[in-house]
């Protein structure tokens, strides 16, 4: 009776495993040793959402302070959509320096820029944390508040943003990854829990010199 007993837990202990792996999709690089999981609900970014996504004041800005493809984007719910949409949008840098102070200065300089370029109403002060734990690794982690408008709408917006160095890819150099998340600030429309949530299945496998 035991015996069956026991067989009859495991089952049911593979079928429940079985269905949370299912409720997840697994998104890898393996150039970088970068695999994060995401639930099968939220949609993963394409070309003509992310133009539909970008604000139109992005046209007026110069090449250089626009927003490229991410390597990852996630929305949460499918575009076009009439409200705010919470997102994740990972990207990879060239090599920067995050640990040394000078570097991580200039980084935050800039950043203060493209947003006084974008003329943002409410912009808040940028908070700081220096050794911010995501998934298994460390990272620099910033947060602030504005209001955008967006195709003519007010959005009261909380936007978080961490710094993850990667030490080595298979084409040698440092690499540095952003992961910028964007959602209402009363959080109507999605909680940063559950972006978080997803942000902290990320792991970073360091890649051995070839």
């Amino acid at each position: 009776m035991k015996k069956i007993f026991f067989t009859l837990f495991l089952l049911l202990l593979t079928l429940l495993l079985y269905s949370e792996n299912t409720d997840d999709v697994v998104f890898n690089v393996k150039k970088i040793g970068l695999t994060l999981k995401y639930p099968k609900n939220w949609n993963k970014i394409t070309t003509d959402d992310f133009n539909y996504f970008i604000n139109d004041d992005y046209s007026k800005l110069p090449d250089s302070q626009k927003k490229k493809m991410p390597l990852l984007g996630l929305l949460k719910y499918k575009e076009p959509v009439d409200f705010f949409n919470p997102n994740i949008m990972i990207n990879i840098f060239p090599y920067r320096n995050i640990d040394d102070k000078d570097e991580l200065n200039k980084i935050i300089t800039n950043f203060k820029a493209f947003i006084k370029n974008r003329s943002l109403k409410n912009f808040s002060e940028i908070e700081q944390v220096n050794d911010y734990k995501i998934g298994n690794v460390n990272s620099i982690y910033l947060k602030f508040n504005f209001t955008i408008t967006h195709y003519n709408k007010d959005f009261d917006l909380c936007t978080e943003i961490w710094y993850i160095n990667i030490d080595k890819i298979d084409t040698g150099g440092t690499f540095f990854l952003s992961i910028e998340t964007n959602t209402l600030l009363d959080e109507k429309t999605g909680t940063r829990k559950e972006i978080h949530d997803i942000l902290n299945t990320i792991l970073i496998e360091k890649i051995k010199d070839q």
